[in-house]
């Protein structure tokens, strides 16, 4: 055990620097996997970091996990110094539940509230995903191609964007996420790319028959199944925080207050 004398420093247990560091890379490569200069690079090791919410997510995570080991440090240091009250007692304070900071929290928890909106769009689309890999849940069909490009930065390849129907469904469905956005872009397979350089407009995609919007092309690209389980991860793992951050803040608002000196 760490011997602690007042005024001193604290110097930090091995997995403190271990998850600093992790953190770091995380946040290096989910930024680095869509700046042009490194993207190609990046995305030869980790594929699945071409998809944008799963470079978020993981930078998002990286940095979260500095803030919160540079937080940690300052705190442990600041414990070290019990003599000096009037500065942990300054504008220097850091806690969180103070009653002079707890507005903030409030306000900041009101703020970071609708990131429970995202948990039930994130779990139904792990659990699409999850079915279009199984081939006695989804059926195929023939999509239209309506546009083509050329996918964005250097990677190169095509995105397309197409429509197809069903017969047990009116209407047209496209590409959809989870957060029921349509007519999305979606990335090809080189055979697909091939068939359109050669003049057609049709793609094979798969479908779930009860739910033709949760579609992707057959020929999948990347692995969406564990950019959905990246994105819903990240999400619980906010979610949780917002819940242990609300329930000190409760638990604070029922603490006795000292007794000033």
């Amino acid at each position: 055990m760490q011997k602690v004398t007042p005024g001193s420093r604290v110097g930090l247990p091995l997995h403190f620097y271990v998850l600093h560091i992790f953190g770091l890379i995380l946040l290096f490569l989910g930024l680095a996997s869509h700046v042009p200069r490194f993207e190609s690079r990046v995305s030869t090791i980790f594929p699945d970091l071409a998809n944008l919410w799963t470079a978020r997510s993981v930078a998002g995570l990286g940095l979260l996990l500095v803030v919160s080991n540079i937080w940690l440090y300052k705190r442990r240091n600041e414990a070290a110094s019990p003599d000096q009250p009037s500065r942990r007692a300054g504008k220097t304070d850091v806690s969180l539940f103070l009653p002079k900071n707890r507005f903030k929290v409030l306000v900041a928890l009101l703020l970071t509230s609708p990131i429970f909106l995202a948990i039930s769009p994130t779990i139904r689309g792990v659990k699409d995903q999850s079915a279009l890999r199984d081939a006695q849940k989804f059926q195929t069909t023939s999509a239209e191609v309506v546009e083509t490009q050329v996918a964005p930065g250097t990677r190169g390849g095509f995105e397309a964007r197409y429509r197809f129907q069903v017969p047990s469904h009116p209407g047209w469905f496209t590409c959809t996420d989870s957060f029921g956005r349509s007519d999305l872009w979606s990335h090809l397979s080189q055979r697909d790319e091939d068939g359109i350089n050669q003049g057609s407009r049709v793609i094979k995609v798969k479908y779930l028959p009860q739910n033709p919007a949760a579609n992707t092309p057959y020929d999948v690209v990347g692995n969406p199944y564990a950019d959905n389980i990246t994105g819903a991860g990240f999400v619980l793992f906010l979610s949780t925080l917002w819940g242990l951050v609300g329930i000190g803040f409760v638990r604070s608002l029922f603490r006795p207050k000292p007794r000033e000196e």
